[in-house]
């Protein structure tokens, strides 16, 4: 009886190796969790070096879709030992997915074709990728998925006030994915992408940008409507921590007079790569394999000399050719601003439509969007009008009750 029960056992084993297939396992450096090399961790119990250093990811599929494991240098953060900064509601009612600490952006390039994909990466992180790793497809894992989802149109809709919900969403949801099956245990983190959103692309050729940034699991969103130039999306961060300089305790700090990037930790080959990207602003490179891979760890080895000779080297690049200083090492230049070919959607009338660009709503390089279709910033909109937004948040769950509490009494105190 014991013989058959261990044989049974190592069948159901087999079956469950069988059934979910390992890509590609991808390591990062160890204690690099510094961004461009200036920043610091917030001045808090909990948060501490190595909670946000990203040491591997992991892209397993199984008949289903995509699993994505990243693992990092400390173990995950519980939301049940912690607070939300806003008042006495526990962690758990805002992040319920086991982590609160920190965003993953992961932008796949699934074509590995010159000429396609996107450079900009989602709001609050303020970086540009390499046109050589345009991406197709994001997945953006947030303590809250819905209220990022939920805000992200909020904002767009008062970016662009002429242009239909539909729309967003058809464009951004065909290439933007908020994972909510997660799974956290010890130091890692696993969430699931549906093999749909990848149109049939199976990863065996794949590039892929990661980055880290510290997470706001509570809403950022503005409803002060304070005189500003920046348009909606600019003032947005996504829940991402927006550093400040000193040493802060609600956020990631700098102490260089140069503004600090967002992006805590980057999946490189080598952390000399990573501080002259991030800490010059350089278009990010990403990691491949498969028939198209590139070998970033001797491509990475160029950085060794310094952030200076990197520059130096970029700017004797050609600006008219669009590309970066391995554009033409990793097999032809990427279109900054075309979108990936998508299949046909049905609109709310039942008609077959194509969504339309998804940078026409989200990259910040393409001049004269928010010219042209924002609606107008520095002008204070009505209280009542303001109460609405907020009621319908927090209608739509996109924002817990202590949310709305603080909020409605900001907006309370301008009458």
């Amino acid at each position: 009886m014991k013989h058959l029960l261990v044989s049974v056992l190592l069948l159901l084993a087999s079956f469950s190796v069988a059934a979910e297939r390992e890509i590609v396992t991808l390591t990062d450096p160890a204690n690099d969790d510094f961004g461009g090399g200036s920043l610091v961790y917030p001045e808090r119990l909990d948060y501490r070096p190595g909670d946000l250093d990203l040491r591997v990811l992991k892209i397993s599929k199984d008949d289903k879709g995509f699993w994505f494991e990243a693992t990092f240098a400390n173990p995950v953060r519980d939301p049940k030992a912690a607070k939300t900064g806003i008042g006495p509601e526990p962690m758990p009612v805002s992040a319920r997915r086991g982590f609160y600490t920190f965003n993953i952006d992961v932008y796949i390039d699934t074509d590995r074709a010159p000429g396609s994909g996107n450079s900009f990466t989602l709001p609050g992180r303020k970086a540009r990728i390499d046109p050589a790793y345009a991406w197709e497809r994001a997945i953006i894992l947030t303590p809250r998925p819905e209220l990022a989802r939920g805000e992200l149109f909020d904002v767009l809709s008062r970016q662009f006030p002429n242009r239909s919900r539909y729309e967003a969403e058809t464009s951004i949801d065909n290439s933007v994915y908020f994972p909510t099956e997660v799974r956290v245990r010890g130091k890692s983190v696993e969430f699931f992408v549906p093999a749909a959103f990848f149109g049939g692309s199976d990863g065996a050729d794949w590039a892929v940008t990661t980055l880290v940034t510290g997470a706001r699991p509570y809403s950022s969103m503005s409803l002060s409507f304070l005189p500003t130039s920046k348009t909606p999306l600019e003032q947005m961060d996504m829940g991402a921590m927006q550093p400040a300089q000193g040493r802060p305790q609600d956020t990631f700090g700098f102490e260089s007079g140069q503004e600090a990037s967002p992006i805590v930790d980057a999946l490189m080959p080598s952390v000399a790569q990573q501080i002259a990207l991030i800490g010059n602003d350089e278009p990010l490179i990403g990691m491949s394999w498969g028939p198209h891979a590139v070998n970033e760890s001797a491509l990475s080895r160029r950085f060794e000399r310094g952030a200076e000779t990197v520059r130096a080297k970029r700017n004797t690049t050609p600006e008219a050719s669009g590309g970066s200083l391995f554009s033409s090492t990793l097999g032809g230049l990427k279109n900054w601003f075309r979108s990936d070919p998508v299949r046909p959607e049905a609109d709310a009338s039942g008609q077959s439509r194509k969504p339309v660009p998804l940078q026409s709503f989200l990259d910040p390089g393409i001049k004269g969007n928010a010219a042209a279709e924002s609606a107008p910033i520095g002008q204070h909109a009505p209280v009542p009008e303001r109460l609405r937004t907020l009621q319908q948040l927090f209608d739509d769950k996109l924002i817990d009750e202590a949310e709305y509490r603080m909020h409605k009494q900001r907006i309370l105190g301008d009458l």
